[in-house]
C-alpha cells in the first residue's frame, strides 16, 4: 500500500490527541466499575457513546444475566481469518480508601504528570488507547488489510471469563480474527551497564492447581521441579538461566518475576496449596512429586483451575512487535510466561495467537495495580499509545516486517 495519513512518524502525537487520551482515561477512572459491585453498565455506555460520537459502530452484548462486553469493529479489505483483536477490561479491583493519597475515583492529575485512580494501569488506560486507535483508523479514510475488533470486557477481575467466552462463542469474532493484543506484558526496564531499555511480552500463562489442606501455613512462592535425572538436569539449566538473567536485568527482575518466566512454582495461603504449572512442565509428575514430599492426598482435595498455555513466537504479530519495539528504542523484547490468570488464556484456548503487551512501567509502580495509589504517568500513556499505534498500523495496514 502507498503511504496514507496513518503513516506519520512515531513522534507525531498531536496536542489534541494527547488531550483526548487523558480525558478518556480520566472519565473512565471516575466511573466506579469494581468487580465487587458487579455494575459496569455505565462505563460500557460511556464507551459506546464515545464511539458513536466519532463515527464508530459499536454494540454492547453478553449473556442475558451475566457480564456484558462492548465491541467495535473496523472491517478490513481481506476476507481471510487474519484480523486482530484489541482486548482490554473495564472492571477493576476493589480498594481501601484510607490507604490512598487521593480518592480512587478522583482521577487526580498531579503537577509532575501522574494520573491517580483505580484502573489507571489495570486496565482503563489500555481501553482508552484502543478507543483512540480505532477513532484514528476509522477516520483515516483508509480501509485496513485486516479486520480490527476492539473488545472491552467487564468481568476480568473475577477470573471466570464469562464475558469474553460469551463473545468468543456467540459472535463471529473467531471467524474473523486469529490474533490478539491485551495486557499481561509490556513491562519496561533497563538492563546492563549501558542501561538499555528492555520490554517484556507475555506469550504464555501458567496453569493453576489448588490443594486444600489444614496442614499448610502461609509461605512465599518457591521453585519446584520434576524429580529424577532429567528433572534435576532441567532444574540446573533453568537455575543457570535465572542467574544469568538476574545478572543481566539486575534489580528489575526480582526472583518472582524470573520464576514466572522459567519455573513451575508453589505457594501456600489460607490453608491452600497453589501450584503454578509452567507450560513446559509435566503437571502430573509435578503434582505426584510435590504431594509425595509433603505427605498429602491430592485425590481428596485437588482443584484444577486452569491449564497452562502459550502462543508461538514465530508469528507475524510477534515479529511486528519486535520490529516496532526496536524502532521505538528497545534493545530487546523479552518473552515471558506469567503466573496471572488474565483473559489471554481464554483466547489461546480458542486457537487465537495472543500476546500481553501494554508498554508501561518505566515511570510507574507496577505493584500498585491491585494495591493503593495506582497511577500512570501521562508520558507513559502517550508512549504506550505511540508504540501500540505503530504495531497495529504495521500489522493491519501494511505488509509484514
Amino acid at each position: 500500500m502507498t503511504n496514507h495519513p496513518l503513516s506519520h512518524s512515531l513522534t507525531a502525537l498531536t496536542p489534541n490527541l494527547k488531550e483526548r487520551l487523558v480525558d478518556t482515561l480520566v472519565n473512565l477512572i471516575k466511573i466506579d466499575s469494581r468487580s465487587a459491585i458487579s455494575n459496569t453498565q455505565h462505563i460500557l455506555e460511556y464507551l459506546k457513546k464515545a464511539a458513536r460520537q466519532n463515527g464508530l459502530d459499536s454494540i454492547i452484548a453478553g449473556p442475558e444475566k451475566g457480564p456484558k462486553s462492548l465491541m467495535i469493529n473496523i472491517k478490513g479489505r481481506g476476507n481471510r481469518k487474519e484480523g486482530l483483536i484489541l482486548l482490554s477490561h473495564l472492571d477493576t479491583a476493589d480498594w481501601e480508601e484510607e490507604s490512598w493519597h487521593y480518592h480512587p475515583l478522583s482521577a487526580t492529575q498531579t503537577a509532575e504528570g501522574r494520573i491517580y485512580g483505580r484502573g489507571a494501569i489495570d486496565c482503563k488506560s489500555l481501553a482508552a488507547i484502543w478507543l483512540q486507535l480505532c477513532i484514528e483508523f476509522a477516520n483515516s479514510g483508509n480501509m485496513p488489510d485486516r479486520d480490527i475488533c476492539f473488545i472491552a470486557t467487564s468481568d476480568e477481575e473475577t477470573g471466570t471469563g464469562e464475558g469474553i467466552n460469551w463473545v468468543l462463542e456467540n459472535t463471529d469474532v473467531t471467524s474473523r480474527c486469529n490474533a490478539a493484543l491485551n495486557e499481561g506484558g509490556g513491562h519496561i526496564c533497563t538492563s546492563g551497564d549501558n542501561r538499555q531499555k528492555i520490554i517484556t511480552c507475555q506469550y504464555g500463562e501458567k496453569g493453576r492447581i489448588e490443594l486444600q489442606s489444614d496442614y499448610y501455613s502461609n509461605r512465599n512462592e518457591s521453585i519446584i521441579y520434576e524429580k529424577g535425572l532429567f528433572g534435576y538436569l532441567k532444574h540446573l539449566v533453568m537455575t543457570g538461566r535465572y542467574k544469568k538473567a538476574q545478572k543481566q536485568f539486575r534489580s528489575f527482575f526480582t526472583k518472582p518475576d524470573l520464576i514466572h518466566c522459567y519455573f513451575s512454582t508453589v505457594k501456600t495461603e489460607n490453608k491452600k496449596v497453589i501450584l503454578y504449572i509452567h507450560p513446559a512442565a509435566n503437571s502430573r509428575r509435578l503434582m505426584s512429586d510435590f504431594t509425595r514430599l509433603e505427605k498429602t492426598e491430592p485425590a481428596l482435595s485437588l482443584h484444577p483451575k486452569s491449564p497452562p498455555g502459550v502462543s508461538p513466537l514465530n508469528t507475524p504479530l510477534y515479529r511486528t512487535i519486535e520490529v516496532c519495539s526496536r524502532k521505538a528504542g528497545f534493545a530487546r523484547v523479552f518473552p515471558s510466561v506469567t503466573r496471572g490468570n488474565c483473559e489471554n488464556r481464554f483466547l489461546r484456548q480458542k486457537g487465537i495467537v495472543t500476546y500481553g503487551f501494554f508498554p508501561v512501567g518505566l515511570r510507574e509502580n507496577i505493584a500498585a495495580m491491585h494495591g493503593h495509589n495506582e497511577y500512570i504517568h501521562q508520558k507513559s500513556l502517550f508512549d504506550a499509545y505511540q508504540l501500540l499505534f505503530t504495531i497495529v498500523r504495521s500489522y493491519c495496514f501494511h505488509s509484514q516486517p
